[in-house]
């Protein structure tokens, strides 16, 4: 009989932590797990990533019949929550970000069924409001394991809350992406594209990114700039373009659920967050072999590159040369820049899902 997995996210419009929530449920699923995944977020939402036909997609919001979000209907959803844990009687619950790690653990306290909750990005960087805190103090030492991405990570988790039991579970890479049934046509330019993928929130610092490739546009004529992604600071970076004036050259596309074309078109990845939990878009873009830019921010890129081995690591800096210099590097170091793209592709066998889900299966295993 196959066990039962139930999956907790937010929501699955966009963003890494969800993207990594289809791989591994779609892994697990082909694995033999009966896998349901359940979007927790107030309004609903749809999915943007591809799932298999196997992995049962629902979401809170249809069982609770509501789509606000006032503290009431939070006590409420977590209360339906714990109904469908007693109904279905998962074997194992799995949960991605403090909020809904938090209303995992409470909707399935005492039930006697194994939590494992991850957080998804270094939490003292988080600007979570005061009471998550307090609950994420409370709460995770009552989960099976809370998973850390990074060892800086787990070192949080130790001092902070040292009644938790840390595991580090780095993220997966699947190479190639998924490739959505129905491909739009994504062509926004013939010229070769510096991509960045990311959340439009302000720790992605990606105004900063704008306004570098802004002083070096005139001098490479044949570049753009790509941004794939959704989020607050929409309307700020529309401004910052505006204000460069190349705004025929800074494509600012939005979600996509075909990531895949892009990473395929594009000559070079930058990344310059003021902070990260495991960068999914770095390790996806090295392994499809592009040259990669990216802060050395907490936590994961140091973990990831090398210097001047696999990628560029550039100081996390209000200075705009650094990043300037290192984007110059790239583009008139074309050997150069294509040998680090090659050494990239390593990241493909390390990171493989099939490694990841066995560093998981190992915590299900052993609870």
């Amino acid at each position: 009989m196959k066990k039962k997995l139930l999956f907790l996210v937010s929501s699955m419009e966009g963003g890494g932590a969800e993207r990594v929530a289809a791989m591994l449920c779609n892994y697990w699923s082909k694995s033999g797990f009966d896998v349901t995944l359940m979007a927790t977020y107030s309004k609903r939402g749809i999915c943007k990533h591809v799932l298999d036909d196997d992995v049962n997609l629902i979401f809170l919001a249809d069982i609770v019949n509501s789509r606000t979000d006032s503290m009431y209907m939070k006590v409420r959803r977590t209360f339906y929550l714990r109904k469908y844990i007693i109904d279905e009687q998962p074997d194992i619950i799995v949960s991605f970000l403090t909020n809904v790690n938090i209303g995992a653990i409470i909707a399935s306290f005492g039930l006697g069924i194994p939590v494992f909750s991850s957080e998804r990005t270094y939490p003292p960087f988080n600007n979570w409001p005061i009471l998550y805190n307090i609950l994420r103090r409370i709460f995770y030492p009552y989960a099976t394991t809370i998973i850390m991405q990074t060892q800086d990570g787990l070192d949080w988790l130790n001092k902070t809350i040292p009644s938790a039991t840390g595991a580090i579970i780095e993220n997966p890479v699947t190479y190639p992406l998924p490739i959505p049934e129905q491909r739009a046509n994504n062509k926004m330019t013939s010229k070769k594209i510096i991509l960045c993928v990311a959340r439009l929130s302000a720790e992605k610092n990606i105004d900063m990114i704008v306004k570098v490739f802004s002083e070096l546009a005139n001098q490479y004529l044949d570049w753009d700039l790509v941004i794939l992604g959704e989020g607050s600071e929409r309307k700020k970076i529309e401004q910052v373009i505006g204000a460069t004036k190349l705004d025929s050259r800074i494509h600012l596309v939005g979600r996509t659920n075909d990531p895949d074309f892009w990473y395929q078109q594009a000559s070079l990845f930058i990344m310059y967050s003021k902070f990260e939990g495991f960068p999914n878009a770095l390790v996806e873009a090295m392994s499809y072999g592009l040259p990669v830019i990216s802060s050395n921010c907490k936590t994961g890129p140091q973990d990831i590159l090398i210097n001047l081995e696999n990628g560029l690591l550039v100081e996390l800096t209000n200075d705009r040369e650094p990043l300037m210099h290192a984007m110059q590097y790239m583009i008139d170091n074309e050997e150069e820049a294509k040998a680090m793209g090659d050494r990239a592709i390593a990241v493909r066998e390390h990171y493989k899902i099939e490694k990841v889900s066995m560093k998981w299966s190992n915590l299900f295993d052993s609870r």
